[in-house]
C-alpha cells in the first residue's frame, strides 16, 4: 500500500512538473541537467521512529524503480521526529535547489516548515488543521475516514457501535470523531502501557462480570451433569 501511494506521488509529480518545464522552455535547449526531477525525502531515519523511516524509504525505492525513469533522482535527509531537525534538513534541501520533498511524517515535524521558501513539502501526516502554507498533507485525513464509517454504518444498520479511544496524542483527532456525525452508544478511553493494556481490555469487556457469570453457568452445569450420571446408575 505504501509503495503504491508513493508510486503515484511520484508519477504525478514528474509529470506536472516536467510538463510545466516542457511549456515554459518550449522555446529553448533543455540540457540534461534541466531534465532531473530531484526530490527530497525527508524521514526519520535515526532515532525512536527509524524503523517507521526506514520502511517509508523502502517503499519509496521501490516505487522509484517501478516508475523506472532515470530522471527522477531522490535525497533522502533525516528529521530524526523533530522540528528542529526537519528544518535544518529543509534548508539544506534549499541550498540544493530542491523544489519538492516528500515528508516529514509527523505533524509535529512542521512547526518550523512555513520559514522554508520555495519548496512544497509533501507531508504523510493525515492531519489537515494548521498545517505551513507550503505543505500538503498527503495522509488519509479523519475526516475521509469518518465518511467512509458513516456510508458503512449507514448500510449495515448498525445501531450500538463502541468507540476505542487511545489515551495518546492522537486524543485531538478522537475527539474530532466523538463530535462528528457518527454515533456511539459508549466512548472509552483506555490507556496504551504494556504493563496496564490488560486491565483496560478487561474493563472494555466487563470480564469480571461475565467471569462470574461463567463461573455459575459451570457449576451449573457440572451439577447437572453429577445429577444425570445418579440417575443412570441408579438405573
Amino acid at each position: 500500500m505504501k509503495k503504491l501511494f508513493i508510486f503515484s506521488i511520484l508519477t504525478y509529480l514528474f509529470f506536472t512538473i516536467n510538463s510545466s518545464a516542457l511549456i515554459q522552455n518550449s522555446n529553448e535547449d533543455i540540457t540534461e541537467n534541466e531534465k532531473i526531477l530531484k526530490i527530497g525525502v525527508l524521514l526519520p531515519l535515526s532515532g525512536k521512529f527509524q524503523d517507521t523511516g526506514q520502511s517509508f524509504l523502502k517503499a519509496i525505492q521501490l516505487a522509484l524503480f517501478d516508475v523506472g525513469n532515470e530522471n527522477i533522482k531522490i535525497y533522502p535527509k533525516d528529521s530524526k521526529a523533530n522540528a528542529l531537525d526537519t528544518y535544518l534538513s529543509a534548508k539544506e534541501f534549499e541550498k540544493l535547489g530542491i523544489k519538492v520533498v516528500i515528508g516529514p511524517i509527523f505533524y509535529e515535524s512542521l512547526e518550523r516548515l512555513n520559514e522554508i521558501n520555495n519548496i512544497t513539502f509533501i507531508s504523510l501526516t493525515n492531519k489537515t488543521q494548521k498545517i505551513p502554507k507550503n505543505t500538503i498533507a498527503f495522509g488519509i485525513n479523519i475526516i475521509s475516514q469518518i465518511d467512509v464509517l458513516k456510508k458503512y454504518f449507514d448500510e449495515i444498520e448498525v445501531s450500538n457501535t463502541l468507540l476505542l479511544s487511545p489515551k495518546s496524542q492522537f486524543t485531538s483527532q478522537a475527539k474530532i470523531i466523538t463530535n462528528s456525525e457518527l454515533k456511539f452508544y459508549k466512548v472509552f478511553a483506555y490507556n496504551t502501557s504494556a504493563k496496564k493494556i490488560t486491565g483496560e481490555i478487561k474493563k472494555i469487556t466487563n470480564y469480571q462480570e461475565r467471569k462470574k457469570i461463567w463461573k455459575e453457568e459451570l457449576i451449573y452445569l457440572k451439577n447437572q451433569i453429577c445429577i444425570k450420571i445418579k440417575k443412570n446408575l441408579k438405573n
